[in-house]
């Protein structure tokens, strides 16, 4: 009887909030620009968990985040789209270590020690709009026992490390 009562309670929450989730994506969508949703959606049909960021909205870009889960990545992807429509920038999220080319992946292991360790969860491909390629992985150092700082270690394709960039707010 419990397991029933279960049943039909998750159900009718399902039924309650799923128009409203539904309402949500509807929301974003429309305050994307037309031209912008027609090339995200020529790029990415079955994209899920649409977000237009409205932080940084300006006359000129617009950003989506959306989920992929898709051969490219089964996390999140950002792109940036100028007002022609034109994705300027391209942000790839992986959550695998696997993902990252050799020679970054041997300079996390080459650099890790007691105080300093890589975030193995968060890791970027930035791709701009003439198909350059780099890379964004955290590092957490931690000098003491009361304190760790975070910061964005950027590689070019080749493995070659561009900057490092922080400490990055939250990392305290």
């Amino acid at each position: 009887m419990k397991t029933i009562k279960a049943n039909i309670i998750t159900l009718v929450l399902f039924v309650f909030f799923s128009p409203f989730c539904q309402s949500q994506n509807i929301q974003y969508r429309s305050k994307i620009r037309p031209i912008v949703k027609t090339k995200f959606d020529s790029l990415y049909p079955h994209a899920s968990d649409i977000i237009l960021n409205q932080s940084q909205i300006s006359d000129t870009t617009q950003i989506l985040e959306f989920n992929c889960n898709c051969q490219e990545t089964n996390d999140m992807i950002v792109l940036i789209f100028d007002t022609n429509g034109n994705v300027l920038n391209k942000e790839v999220h992986y959550n695998s270590i696997k993902d990252l080319p050799d020679t970054i992946v041997h300079y996390m292991k080459k650099n890790t020690s007691s105080h300093i360790r890589f975030f193995n969860n968060y890791m970027i491909e930035y791709i701009n709009n003439k198909g350059e390629i780099s890379y964004g992985i955290v590092m957490l150092e931690s000098p003491n026992a009361w304190s760790q700082s975070q910061y964005i270690l950027r590689f070019k394709n080749s493995g070659e490390l561009i900057s490092k960039e922080g400490p990055i707010e939250g990392g305290q």
